[in-house]
């Protein structure tokens, strides 16, 4: 409390008396703040106007049970889904992307690493649509030119896209999702996936570089306000069952660093017998971490319909 720091209207003191505000100069070095290191802030400062403010609401996704324990997506959080391989991480990812953009009008950045744009944009009008993506890869004709135009105008156009097959730097990575954020002004990118920008063969150790990649992340996500739903990869199952016969999942199933459970604020699994001849297209969703809400645990189930 011996150092304080003085703001003045004026260049310096000089102006001040100059200026003829003597009062104002008085004023100004008797309520001089106190130093203290970048970053700390005094209880005292903070008004309770501030601590009054409320946080924006989460914008709903269709999953009624999720949407009910994480009270919808909201900017500013790194949200994580995981899952075994083939359980359907970018078709859910996928999903929650067009419902924000139709139901709440938010721009989405699409950086889907293991496709092509073409196909990440024939995956929205096939929602569009309640197509079968395959199908309508194999015979775009399916649809009309009016359907094809209907889920442009709804849906495409109001996207934006990274068009970067395979792995990227984790540096270049980011770059492209803050243009996403500050120059496209998106309100969420969806990222699909973190082990791919680290799997490239110029990281040797793959933790160390997921540490560096979700700590960059956590931090864009701050200073951006930015909402990310990225996907990530699980280990391979040590039990009697594999995570593609069903076994449940933990947060120390993630594949990699153990910065990917403490970095974000919420995170996904999908569960899913793939061979099951009865439940093979019923998934469980488990939320696995819930930072804003505490809520955990089994989160409902999703039905892959076939023909849809």
């Amino acid at each position: 409390n011996k150092a304080k720091i003085v703001e003045l209207p004026l260049k310096d003191a000089n102006d001040m008396l100059v200026a003829g505000r003597i009062a104002d100069l008085k004023n100004s070095v008797y309520n001089a703040r106190p130093f203290s290191p970048e970053g700390i802030v005094l209880g005292s400062e903070l008004s309770i106007k501030q601590l009054q403010e409320v946080t924006p609401k989460g914008k709903s996704i269709p999953f009624t049970q999720l949407n009910l324990m994480i009270r919808g997506f909201r900017k500013r959080e790194l949200v994580m889904v995981t899952a075994g391989s083939g359980i359907g991480k970018s078709t859910f990812t996928r999903e929650i992307g067009y419902h924000l953009t139709v139901e709440h009008g938010q721009k989405i950045g699409y950086v889907m690493l293991e496709e092509s744009v073409a196909k990440t944009a024939q995956a929205m009008v096939a929602i569009h649509n309640n197509t079968p993506l395959g199908d309508l890869m194999e015979e775009p004709e399916i649809l009309t030119d009016d359907q094809w135009q209907s889920a442009y105008n709804s849906v495409v156009s109001k996207s934006a896209f990274y068009d970067s097959f395979g792995s990227s730097g984790i540096d270049v990575l980011l770059s492209k999702i803050r243009y996403l954020a500050v120059g496209l002004e998106c309100d969420f990118v969806i990222l699909d996936h973190v082990s791919m920008v680290v799997s490239d063969g110029a990281n040797d150790n793959e933790r160390a570089a997921l540490d560096e990649l979700m700590t960059k992340l956590r931090s864009l996500v701050e200073n951006t306000g930015l909402g990310v739903i990225a996907v990530s990869h699980i280990k391979r199952g040590s039990g009697d069952k594999s995570y593609n016969e069903g076994a449940q999942i933990s947060l120390t199933s993630l594949r990699g660093s153990a910065s990917l459970e403490q970095l974000r604020d919420i995170c996904i699994a999908l569960e899913r017998d793939q061979q099951s001849e009865e439940y093979g297209d019923v998934a469980q969703i488990r939320l696995l971490k819930n930072r804003p809400f505490g809520q955990v645990g089994p989160a409902g189930h999703l039905i892959y319909d076939i023909p849809t």
